[in-house]
């Protein structure tokens, strides 16, 4: 007999039947859903989110209600679906961005999420940094819908195309760079609705053309304003001068006109960039303007004098005015405010000459070089170049031991006269001085012989010029252990003697000891040293215009010069064949003539396919 087991099943009515299968189907659903949302195949990327999208599931997006869980978060779902939509026309063919349905936002590239608050009952995308992504597709018109934006980066990509008008609608931005990218268009008048800005750079973007709008002084919490390198034209805005939040301005690079606006009440400014416009007028007054430390308004064509009230401008770093059509003598600053200025690292006042068109006459910052700007104990730059400064260099010993961090002096083409004063030698980190090109007359520029420098001075020295003064004597022999040197150029003087061992040099680049015709320039005789042929840097020498003698057969070892592009050996009184240079395959300019060779013109110079 065998034994039954019972279990107490229950009886299932008919009710229970179909209830049960109805929550089969239900699962079946719900499985089939998930199955869609954790879908791995790209082809099939979920592009809508919602509450159950790990998207937004995975985010702790603060407090909520048992029953209506996530009440906060409406937002972020839409901005998500917004940005899964706009992802691929956004990182183009690089396919950069690791945004997915599939992970939290809080991982998603350069997306950040504001969370709930007791302020802010939604949660919603406030950031979005995608600098130096590599993105080269566009901005879709999508992106003017993340409605709660604050910060967009786009920085240093190739993102190209013109910008849609939907994009403008971000009025919340607090922060927007553009910068580096390939973008096409004016600068549209649209941006001054974004009257929420602190940050605006949209410099090297790619936009072109447009004007400034008067409404760009509604933006009133601006503290950056970059619209360089943008081709902008018409005049600068008086109501520039009202963004009293500003405390950088970079206009520099665009074909703006006119008179630089007043901008005396942007007292928080701290730097000026106009440069590279076609400006005109004086240059306002910027005294009240105390925490300046950069001002760029070179490349203009600004008239009138140098302000003595920058002088006062205890935070000033670089002034660069040079490149516009200022007069007048420089004003000295006085000895309390240099005590002020010793943060001064660059002062550029250089090539303000022109042809004033009422007198005919060359207008240019004149008189003599003010003594207490020798006073500047803080400059790395002093250029002063391309004036019409007169009289001498009355730079003292002591003035001297005070610029040590002087690197750069450019003092030529000028009108100074008197000698070099043996205090430049002891400027103990100079390693560019030009002084050339001071003589215009008879009776200006430098004179006298090169001072010597004792072991220890000028040992940074890498480039020399003192083309075209009135210098006399021997080239001095202690060049020779100046081997930093990678620019010497002594031409157009009235140096003398024979051309001293400088073969240490091999650093030279450039190598000028010409005279240029004139019986009261260089007349250095000797032969052309054969150490020459070991300065294989060499890519520019010219010894023309002296008194050489010898057999132009000595010289072959110039060959050596493989990357040299000039040789002047003319107006000397060379003889013999010429030897064989075809080696020299980089010359551009070859220039032997007036001298008392023996020789037709040699066939391998047809070799020599770059001779101009």
């Amino acid at each position: 007999m065998k034994l039954h087991r019972s279990f107490p099943f229950p009886r299932l009515s008919g009710r229970a039947i179909a209830l049960g299968a109805a929550a089969a189907v239900v699962l079946a659903a719900v499985g089939f859903a998930l199955a869609v949302i954790f879908d791995a195949n790209p082809a099939a990327a979920q592009t809508t989110c919602n509450m159950n999208t790990p998207a937004i599931s995975a985010l702790n997006l603060g407090p909520g209600d048992i029953l209506t869980p996530f009440t906060n978060a409406a937002g972020v779902i839409s901005d998500c679906t917004t940005l899964l939509g706009i992802k691929d026309a956004l990182e183009g063919a690089t396919g950069n961005l690791n945004w997915s349905a599939s992970l939290s936002m809080d991982s998603w590239d350069g997306v950040t999420v504001t969370k709930y608050t007791t302020v802010s009952n939604n949660s919603h995308v406030r950031v979005i940094n995608l600098t130096n992504r590599n993105l080269n597709g566009s901005i879709p018109a999508g992106l003017g819908s993340i409605s709660n934006l604050g910060q967009l980066t786009l920085n240093n990509n190739q993102l190209s195309g013109a910008i849609p008008t939907a994009f403008w609608n971000l009025t919340t931005l607090t922060f927007l760079d553009l910068d580096d990218n390939r973008f096409t268009g004016n600068l549209p008048e649209e941006l001054w609705d974004l009257t929420a800005l602190t940050d605006l750079n949209i410099n090297r973007s790619g936009l072109s053309g447009g004007t400034l709008h008067s409404s760009m002084g509604d933006l009133t919490s601006l503290t950056i304003l970059d619209l360089g390198n943008m081709a902008l034209t018409g005049s600068i805005p008086t109501e520039l001068g009202n963004m009293t939040a500003l405390e950088h301005i970079n206009l520099a690079t665009n074909r703006l006109t006119g008179a630089i606006p007043s901008l005396a009440n942007l007292t928080r400014l701290e730097s000026l960039s106009m440069a590279e416009n076609q400006l005109t007028g004086a240059i306002p007054s910027l005294v009240t303007l105390s925490n300046l430390r950069i001002v760029h308004l070179f490349d203009n064509r600004l008239t009138g004098g140098v302000p003595g009230g920058l002088w006062n401008l205890r935070n000033l770093t670089t002034l660069d005015l040079s490149n516009n059509q200022l007069n007048g003598a420089i004003t000295a600053p006085s000895t309390a405010q240099l005590a002020n200025l010793t943060g001064l690292t660059v002062l550029n006042l250089s090539n303000n000459q022109r042809v004033n068109p009422t007198t005919s006459l060359v207008d240019g910052l004149t008189g003599s070089i003010p003594g207490n700007l020798w006073g500047l104990t803080g400059l790395t730059q002093l250029d002063l170049s391309a004036n019409r400064l007169t009289g001498g260099i009355t730079l003292t010993s002591t003035q001297a031991g005070n610029l040590s961090s002087l690197t750069r002096l450019d003092l030529h083409n000028n009108q100074l006269s008197g000698s070099i004063p043996a205090a430049l030698w002891e400027i103990s980190g100079l390693s560019y001085l030009n002084l050339g090109r001071n003589r215009i007359s008879i009776t200006t520029g430098l004179s006298g012989a090169i001072p010597t420098a004792t072991t220890g001075q000028l040992g940074s020295l890498s480039y020399l010029n003192l083309q075209r003064n009135r210098l006399t004597g021997n080239i001095p022999t202690w060049l020779a252990s100046r081997t930093t040197l990678t620019l010497l150029d002594l031409g157009d003087n009235q140096l003398t003697g024979s051309i001293p061992d400088l073969s240490a040099l091999t650093n030279l680049y450039h190598l000028d000891l010409s005279g240029d015709g004139d019986i009261s320039n260089n007349s250095l005789t000797g032969s052309i040293p054969m150490w020459l042929g070991d300065l294989t840097a060499l890519t520019y020498l010219n010894l023309s215009a002296n008194l050489l003698t010898g057999d132009i057969g000595d010289i072959e070892n110039l060959a050596n010069l493989r990357i040299l592009q000039y040789l002047f050996l003319n107006h000397n009184q060379l003889t013999g064949a010429i030897p064989n240079l075809e080696g020299l395959v980089n010359l551009r300019g070859l220039y032997l003539n007036n001298n008392r060779f023996t020789q037709t013109i040699p066939a391998w110079l047809g070799n020599l396919t770059l001779l101009e």
